[in-house]
């Protein structure tokens, strides 16, 4: 019986330790959910996920491969847990949700990435971009303007 209720108390702690991550991180994307949320980014991270995840709704919803595909890169990329990666996933989401297409913004989008990334983790971006745009079918053609974009944004050069 004690056993049976340190198990329980421990699955406890565990849910309310998550529970409080995932409610710092909704209180956080609150906070920079108004009208401005693009100009109050500093996190690359966040404005990859929302890049990310941009790519896999221009299929008109994010499919559950694409998601997987996202958490998967975000964390190896990242060097972020499970549960990081997928509050990222989130804000993008939301973020994404809240303004519409990223393309329209991305000049601001970018600034984070543009000051704090080394030339090569921006081609990773690029790369992850790409990839996550390659599920399930070709990149159409919203898929392949917003690379572009982001190339030229980034002063990245065209694949050959």
């Amino acid at each position: 019986m004690p056993i049976l209720l340190l198990v329980i108390a421990l699955a406890a702690v565990i849910y309310i330790a998550k529970e409080s991550r995932s409610f710092a991180r909704r209180r956080a994307f609150q906070a920079k959910s108004g009208p401005r949320l693009v100009e109050t980014l500093t996190d690359p991270r966040e404005a990859a996920a929302i890049l990310l995840v941009q790519q896999a709704a221009y299929e008109g919803h994010v499919t559950v491969e694409q998601k997987r595909v996202i958490l998967s890169l975000m964390t190896d990329a990242f060097g972020v847990r499970g549960d990081e990666a997928e509050g990222l996933f989130s804000f993008g989401r939301m973020a994404v949700g809240q303004m519409g297409d990223a393309a329209n913004s991305l000049r601001r989008l970018l600034r984070p990435i543009r000051e704090s990334l080394t030339l090569s983790e921006m081609k990773q971006l690029v790369d992850m971009m790409h990839r996550v745009a390659e599920v399930g079918s070709p990149p159409n053609e919203h898929q392949t303007a917003l690379l572009s974009a982001t190339r030229r944004a980034l002063s990245l050069s065209e694949p050959a």
